[in-house]
């Protein structure tokens, strides 16, 4: 199961990086409303239901996902908040951010998959 999430959510990560880059270029719109929660995601549907509970104890970097993937929510909401406030410079210096945890989450995701295995 972990295996399936695990795809899924590289999947996700890199969708989102490439809708938030053609919103940056004014190629598709968003609002804040589209950055849901970090726990109503898929991904976070699943780390709050099963992930935490099956692997909390076992992964110690789950929880440090955990952490890293609220952050990067909160990055994408503050993208969509900065180039929606017509602030295009702030959004491209949120948007280095939102790459940067981007990037740690799906570390993360294959340390916890090679540590699950």
């Amino acid at each position: 199961m972990f295996g399936l999430e695990f795809s899924m959510a590289k999947l996700a990560h890199q969708q989102w990086k490439f809708r938030l880059r053609q919103f940056l270029d004014d190629q598709e719109q968003m609002s804040t409303s589209d950055a849901v929660s970090h726990r109503d995601c898929d991904f976070g549907k699943w780390l709050y239901t099963e992930g935490l509970a099956q692997y909390g104890n076992t992964i110690p970097d789950i929880n440090r996902l955990e952490k890293v993937h609220a952050d990067m929510h909160q990055a994408v909401r503050n993208v969509l908040e900065q180039k929606n406030s017509g602030n295009k410079a702030q959004a491209e210096e949120g948007y280095k951010r939102v790459l940067e945890l981007s990037g740690q989450v799906i570390s993360l995701l294959d340390r916890c998959m090679a540590q699950a295995k």
